[in-house]
């Protein structure tokens, strides 16, 4: 744990840094302040980055989000589809070709097909991976395939009906 806290750390200095929604720019971050922040302090090299598009979310489950929700962050402090590309190419020009989006729910993001296919038309970028929760999912999934998405990660509590409608105060489950 301490391993992760230290390596969590250094990333969170590296990220008030360069993740400001106005400091993101090729400009102000060098190749090696990113490579250096990447390896751990076992020298490994992280090359997986994981970017949470939104914090809005169609559940409200017991262990994530209070019952009458949360203040979300005003639209102008979440990253915009133009820094989630920039993101993208400072992060694969040091070494990432992983990505996974996540949210809140990234199905529920308007122009989720847009954002894969951007992310993807970038050549380092091997593998473009999604966490979901399954809902709206089969709504997008032969377009979301053809944008790019190499592998989708359903979350699922449980297979019980009812314990579901219970942990997600949602209906759903046959979704």
């Amino acid at each position: 744990i301490n391993y992760f806290l230290n390596f969590d750390k250094s990333l969170l200095s590296m990220s008030n840094h360069i993740l400001s929604k106005n400091l993101i720019s090729k400009n102000l971050i060098s190749k090696n302040l990113i490579n250096n922040n990447l390896k751990d302090k076992f020298g490994r090299f992280h090359n997986y980055l994981r970017i949470a598009l939104l914090e809005k979310c169609n559940l409200r489950c017991l262990y994530c989000m209070p019952e009458k929700g949360i203040k979300l962050t005003p639209q102008e402090d979440i990253l915009s589809d133009n820094e989630i590309s920039r993101l993208v190419n400072i992060f694969s020009s040091a070494g990432v070709n992983k990505i996974r989006l996540t949210g809140g729910e990234p199905t529920i993001k308007k122009n989720i097909v847009d954002i894969c296919k951007d992310i993807k038309s970038n050549e380092n970028i091997k593998t473009l991976a999604m966490t979901s929760n399954g809902i709206v999912t089969h709504r997008f999934l032969p377009d979301l395939k053809d944008a790019g998405l190499d592998a989708i990660n359903i979350s699922l509590d449980t297979l019980i009906p009812g314990k579901y409608e219970i942990m997600t105060r949602r209906k759903g489950h046959s979704n």
